[in-house]
């Protein structure tokens, strides 16, 4: 199939280096999600949501709202943006991981139905339709459904030669070190990240923003061409989405050896992410285009069989990332 979107544009201004608690993938990853999202969607679902978006925020797009969630949070919205299963137990306990409902799967529910609801002010299912974008992308990541060192947040590492932390590296850096790849497909060298500080933490990087925007959208609109291709089948849970994610959490190796992140370490779990953020983008879809009355495209049905090497090799790597084949246990 044929993409049939392109992406708008990389904001001017990035999250600078230092993270907060609850910023998954950070402002360049929740893009991609979005980005992915927008390209499934059904005709009828994309017309009602670039309206919604348009008559309260014009010029908005999913992309340039992907992030909203974050600059609004508050300590009474800032458990929407996480679950917190323990260590080697991804079973879902309303009791435990959704005490008075303050979770991110809990919110994701209620902001959908006021998405749902027509008979709400537009205004208010916009709010709901921003925060749906952005929590659809914290549930795949896998620290924010981990409790352990605040997912990882307490977790200091060495990265690119300079003190971060798990976290931070999961919801920034895995993605940065592979969005500003060079023209011939390459990743640059360990300095990349370095050499790009400015554009990702300054406002007046005007020339390096230039620089790392063809090779980010590139790097986009790649994740959106193998997602057509992806035999998944979307899920509409949001509890199935962070045990999925928890479940990574807890395989062996995420946590780095002598806590130097690696360009092995990096190499080894760069599908991981990329197929987290693939998975989150359709899953969101599939939630807005049922919301207006239709499922999500026939081409992504997991059953279909894979008869090419590119989609043979996805379906090995969305298998072993994400354990969809491995049984309906929530234990790790």
């Amino acid at each position: 199939m044929k993409t049939h979107v392109l992406i708008a544009s990389v904001l001017a201004v990035l999250l600078p280096l230092t993270p907060t608690p609850a910023a998954a993938w950070g402002r360049e990853g929740h893009r991609i999600v979005a980005a992915i999202a927008d390209a499934h969607l059904n005709p009828q679902a994309r017309q009602e949501v670039a309206r919604m978006l348009s008559e309260i925020e014009p010029g908005a797009s999913m992309e340039s709202v992907a992030d909203w969630a974050d600059t609004v949070r508050t300590r009474g919205t800032s458990h929407w943006h996480f679950m917190n299963y323990p260590k080697g137990d991804c079973r879902y306990q309303p009791p435990v991981e959704c005490a008075d409902g303050n979770c991110l799967v809990a919110a994701f529910d209620r902001e959908l139905a006021v998405f749902r609801d027509h008979s709400r002010p537009l205004a208010e299912r916009e709010v709901a339709l921003k925060y749906l974008i952005h929590l659809a992308g914290d549930a795949e990541m896998p620290l924010h459904d981990w409790a352990p060192d605040r997912g990882g947040n307490g977790y200091q590492v060495q990265f690119d030669g300079r003190g971060t932390n798990l976290h931070h590296v999961w919801d920034t850096e895995l993605i940065r070190r592979y969005a500003t790849a060079t023209p011939d497909g390459k990743s640059e060298e360990a300095s990349a990240g370095a050499r790009l500080a400015a554009f990702f933490g300054r406002r007046d990087a005007s020339a390096a923003e230039a620089a790392a925007r063809p090779h980010y959208q590139a790097y986009t609109k790649q994740l959106i061409s193998e997602s057509f291709q992806l035999p998944f089948e979307p899920t509409t849970d949001p509890i199935v989405w962070t045990q999925s994610a928890c479940r990574v959490a807890n395989r062996p190796g995420i946590y780095p050896d002598r806590r130097v992140i690696s360009d092995g370490y990096v190499d080894n779990w760069r599908p991981t992410v990329e197929l987290a953020m693939i998975e989150a983008g359709l899953q969101l879809a599939q939630v807005i285009n049922e919301s207006y009355g239709t499922p999500h495209d026939s081409t992504l049905d997991r059953g279909a069989p894979a008869t090419t090497p590119n989609e043979r090799r996805l379906r090995d790597r969305i298998d072993k990332v994400f354990d969809h084949n491995s049984g309906t246990s929530d234990g790790s």
